[in-house]
């Protein structure tokens, strides 16, 4: 018992650096931690990457449950996001059109233009995404292949569509984890794992968003959490189409950890979206070969080959001189992602405990 107190007295400082009151939409912090036991962890990634999951992770493992108010909340997100991402598709489509390019029938044709105008989840509008996504095969290889900025749960959502548009829906803590609201300014988790207490900081990942941050924090952060979506090596960015993902992910790692705010700081990065990814090489086994030419055919169509190769491009770019974590996540995986981070705090544990010289 003496040494856990030992232990627990001696952790990293908190940090009052103001980032959150100076945030335009932060909520307030409901739950101040006390005293000096808490970690400063940095949540950084491109857009899409699984940041807004990861903290709505820590909400559900490590919080309460969901507020009634917050599951109602996504409510509409949900639909939104159903309704948005076939209406890419659908826009696509029709931007697209050619003899060799077009659906073979009328019912189709009929069902794009009724989504392309659609303003809400109507039945009509259901009935039109239902036949889309379960009749026309042209739909299911557009929301595979075309790099039009398509949000990776877009199946997820097609599939429950249906689901989502009943009056008295209620979202599922898998559809809560599933769910896609862009970020924007700076919100804050808090919470605490067996005594041990954190603060999340997650930050937009849009461009847009990343000028607002990088010199707020200093050095008062424990470590950088840097989420990497596997599967996101052959996708456009959502805000600039002719940019690859995993291409401005690599640059941002890369300027992020040069950084001369983060020149010493630990950087754990999760290799996020395993399951799509694993889904993904297996469907297109020349998928990887065809983006990096480098790779080899056998490693392209191996999970931990094309994992190995990503992993080497991340250790490649990174900058600082502090350590180096990686880790395989998949954020809407309860079990996996609360091992994963019971590595991470002991991780960041024995490394304030080497610095005051245990």
């Amino acid at each position: 018992g003496d040494l856990k107190n030992k232990m627990g007295s001696c952790l990293g400082k908190s940090s009052n650096n103001g980032a959150s009151n100076s945030a335009p939409n932060a909520p307030p912090s409901t739950e101040k931690a006390e005293g000096p036991e808490q970690y400063e962890l940095l949540l950084l990634g491109s857009g899409d990457s699984g940041k807004s999951t990861f903290c709505k992770q820590m909400t559900c493992l490590y919080k309460d449950r969901f507020s009634n108010k917050e599951v109602n909340k996504y409510v509409n997100i949900l639909r939104a996001n159903a309704l948005n991402n076939i209406q890419i598709i659908c826009w696509h489509l029709q931007d697209k059109k050619t003899d060799d390019f077009h659906l073979d029938t009328d019912e189709g044709e009929q069902a794009i233009e009724i989504i392309a105008e659609a303003g809400s989840l109507t039945e009509e509008v259901v009935e039109a995404i239902k036949y889309l996504w379960e009749e026309e095969p042209l739909i299911q290889e557009v929301t595979n292949t075309a790099r039009i900025g398509l949000d990776s749960q877009t199946p997820f959502y097609l599939d429950n569509v249906e689901r989502f548009a009943e009056e008295e829906y209620t979202p599922t803590i898998e559809d809560i984890l599933k769910a896609r609201l862009k970020t924007t300014g700076i919100t804050e988790t808090f919470f605490s794992v067996e005594e041990t207490k954190f603060r999340i900081v997650d930050v937009g990942g849009q461009r847009s968003e990343r000028r607002k941050w990088l010199s707020r924090f200093r050095g008062d952060i424990t470590a950088v959490l840097y989420l990497a979506a596997l599967d996101e090596f052959d996708k456009a960015l959502i805000e600039d189409p002719d940019t690859n993902r995993f291409d401005e992910s690599l640059k941002l790692f890369g300027e992020v950890t040069s950084s001369q705010w983060f020149t010493e700081t630990p950087f754990i990065v999760f290799m996020n979206k395993s399951d799509l990814f694993r889904k993904k090489i297996q469907q297109f086994p020349s998928a990887m070969k065809e983006r990096f030419a480098d790779i080899s055919e056998e490693d392209s169509a191996d999970y931990q080959g094309a994992v190995h190769y990503i992993q080497n491009k991340y250790e490649g770019a990174f900058g600082g001189n502090g350590r180096l974590y990686m880790y395989e996540t998949c954020a809407i995986d309860t079990d996996g992602i609360s091992k994963v981070f019971y590595a991470v705090r002991d991780v960041i544990l024995s490394q304030e405990l080497a610095r005051i010289g245990f």
